[in-house]
């Protein structure tokens, strides 16, 4: 590999291997991007369910896989704008951080480059299969779910089922049904946007979703909830 013109906007050269073709496109994604579970999970580019095939239909792609948990195996490019007080401490916390990497993880590092293009397919079906099981049952319990494009929870709408906030609504699913979700107000920096809202995530056991879809149509029976709203779609 030719090190030379490598930058942090074309780190490794990317830009040249990609203009290789498709073979080389395929290797880069093979052996540099770790494959990206929560972006595959569903995608509008097709059924390729490549990231970097996806950057290259809609090029805005990128911004969300980044910011979505990238991994770049082999070259860091993390870097970060500071106050020089807030500077300080974060080159002293980066010395400890990036001396030295965790064995286990090392290892465990090797053995996913060695897994077989056929594990990677399977998982990422299997999660697909989950997501559309969890939207089923949100959206049968009234729950009005936003069908993710790319990430292992699910974002839903009270307002069809409840007149309580997320907080109290969250509790009572836990207490009465035996459902944990997330009250949406946590993740908006103004907790009012998210009083509606709750956040459930599917990266569960087949049984367990399967628990769960029931104890919601019960929760939903006894409170005679009206004819569901819809899944809506949810891109990102």
């Amino acid at each position: 590999q030719d090190w030379d013109g490598s930058g942090p906007h074309n780190t490794l050269r990317v830009l040249e291997l990609i203009a290789d073709g498709p073979v080389a496109t395929q290797e880069l994604w093979r052996y540099l991007c770790d494959v990206d579970l929560v972006g595959t999970i569903s995608s509008r580019f097709g059924p390729a369910d490549h990231p970097l095939l996806q950057l290259l239909a809609d090029p805005r792609a990128l911004g969300l896989r980044i910011a979505d948990g990238l991994w770049l195996r082999l070259v860091d490019v993390g870097w970060v704008i500071a106050a020089p007080a807030l500077s300080q401490g974060i080159r002293k916390v980066h010395d400890f951080l990036t001396v030295g990497a965790a064995a286990p993880l090392q290892a465990a590092g090797t053995v996913a480059l060695g897994l077989p293009d056929r594990y990677y397919g399977d998982l990422v079906a299997a999660y697909r299969t989950r997501r559309d099981r969890l939207v089923a049952s949100l959206d049968a319990a009234g729950l009005r779910p936003t069908r993710p494009d790319g990430a292992y929870y699910v974002m839903t709408d009270l307002s069809g089922i409840t007149a309580d906030d997320d907080v109290t609504f969250a509790r009572r699913l836990v207490t009465q049904a035996g459902v944990a979700a997330v009250p949406g107000s946590s993740f908006y920096h103004d907790p009012a946007l998210g009083r509606r809202r709750l956040r459930f995530a599917f990266p569960k056991r087949a049984e367990t979703l399967a628990a769960a879809a029931e104890r919601l149509a019960s929760l939903s029976s006894a409170q005679g909830t009206a004819t569901p709203a819809g899944v809506r779609e949810m891109s990102g």
